[in-house]
C-alpha cells in the first residue's frame, strides 16, 4: 500500500528491536540475595532461590545453506530451532535472567555449561540453591547448590508444584507473536541470528515481569 520495499521494512524493524533492547535490557535483573530468599521455594529446610528451564523457537532457514541448517537443526524437535534458557525465581513467578541464545543442536546442559556458569558466578552466591529438570543432570558439578528434579528424586515433588508457575511464564512468552511463530529472516551469520533472537526474548521478558 505504501510501496515500501521489504528491505526497508526489515531495516526499520531491526532498528526498533535494537532501540527497545538498549532501553530495556538492564531492567532484567537477578535481584538481590534477600529478594531471592524471600521469593524462594522451601523444601527440606533448603531455600531454592532459582529455577532454570529451556524454551525453543523454530527458525526457517534457506535450504541451500547446509552449514546453518546443520548448526540449528534440533534432533529433539526435528527441525531448525533456537534454544534459550530462562532463570526464574524459586517460586517461579519472576524472570531473573536469560541465557545467550543457542542453536538447536545445543541441548540445555551444553548451553548452561558453556555460557551460563559466568552468569551464575556474577549474579548468584553460595547461599543460592537452584533446580532444573532432568535435562540439567550433572550441572551440580558446575554449581554445587543445584538439584536435578526427576520423578524419583527428593526435589521432584517440589519441582512439580512450581513447574506450573514455570509453564505459565513460558506460555506468556508464547503469547507474543514474535516468539510463537517461526523466525523468518535472511541470515548473514549464526551470530546475527542468535543476537536478534536474544534481543526479542529479552524485550518480552521485561514486559512479562512488569505487566
Amino acid at each position: 500500500m505504501f510501496q515500501t520495499s521489504q528491505s526497508t521494512i526489515n531495516r526499520t524493524k531491526n532498528r526498533l528491536v535494537n532501540w527497545f533492547y538498549q532501553l530495556l535490557k538492564d531492567s532484567l535483573s537477578a535481584q538481590t540475595l534477600d529478594w531471592r530468599l524471600n521469593n524462594s521455594a522451601q523444601f527440606f529446610e533448603t531455600d531454592y532461590t532459582f529455577i532454570v528451564d529451556g524454551a525453543e523457537q523454530q527458525i526457517e532457514l534457506p535450504r541451500g545453506n547446509d552449514v546453518l541448517n546443520t548448526t540449528f537443526f534440533s534432533g529433539k524437535k526435528g527441525h531448525p530451532s533456537i534454544n534459550i534458557l530462562i532463570f526464574l525465581s524459586g517460586k517461579g513467578h519472576k524472570i531473573l535472567g536469560l541465557s545467550p541464545s543457542c542453536p538447536g543442536s545445543v541441548n540445555d546442559l551444553q548451553a548452561i555449561q558453556k555460557e551460563l556458569t559466568e552468569w551464575l558466578a556474577k549474579n548468584l552466591t553460595d547461599q543460592d540453591h537452584g533446580m532444573g529438570d532432568q535435562g540439567f543432570n550433572g550441572f551440580e558439578k558446575y554449581f554445587r547448590n543445584f538439584a536435578t528434579a526427576g520423578p524419583h528424586t527428593p526435589s521432584g515433588s517440589l519441582f512439580s508444584k512450581v513447574r506450573i508457575q514455570v509453564e505459565q511464564i513460558i506460555e506468556r512468552f508464547r503469547n507474543w507473536r514474535a516468539l510463537k511463530s517461526q523466525i523468518r529472516m535472511k541470515p548473514t551469520s549464526e551470530e546475527v541470528i542468535l543476537n536478534y533472537h536474544h534481543k526479542i526474548w529479552t524485550i518480552v521478558a521485561v514486559f512479562i515481569n512488569d505487566f
